[in-house]
């Protein structure tokens, strides 16, 4: 299974510096204000970086304009917005596929696929 997002390049965004605590829902309501999110990966709760899928490079365009023009905040401060660079998006995946593979040791399961 392979979302669409990683098919077509340009349609993840990372969003840090956002305050804490927050949840995948604020995360994902703070950029739905805008554009349809496909997935919020927010892996470590006690970080204040989280990823966006979004279903095209437009959308991520769309969402990074709002936030420049209407300087929203989340939480109390103003997150930054970055689409990531083809090679931040092969490290993201990769580390992806490295937390499924454990979940997947963890479960003995063989198939991660």
């Amino acid at each position: 299974r392979r979302p669409l997002s990683r098919a077509v390049p340009g349609c993840l965004v990372r969003i840090s510096g956002f305050s804490l605590p927050q949840s995948q829902l604020t995360i994902r309501q703070f950029a739905e204000h805008v554009v349809a999110v496909q997935y919020c990966d927010f892996p470590a709760a006690e970080e204040a970086v989280a990823y966006l899928r979004l279903g095209s490079p437009g959308d991520s365009r769309a969402l990074l304009e709002d936030a420049r023009c209407t300087q929203r905040m989340l939480g109390w401060l103003r997150p930054e917005l970055k689409v990531l660079e083809p090679e931040e998006e092969d490290r993201y995946w990769q580390s992806v596929m490295e937390l499924r593979a454990a979940r997947a040791a963890a479960a003995g399961l063989d198939d991660v696929s």
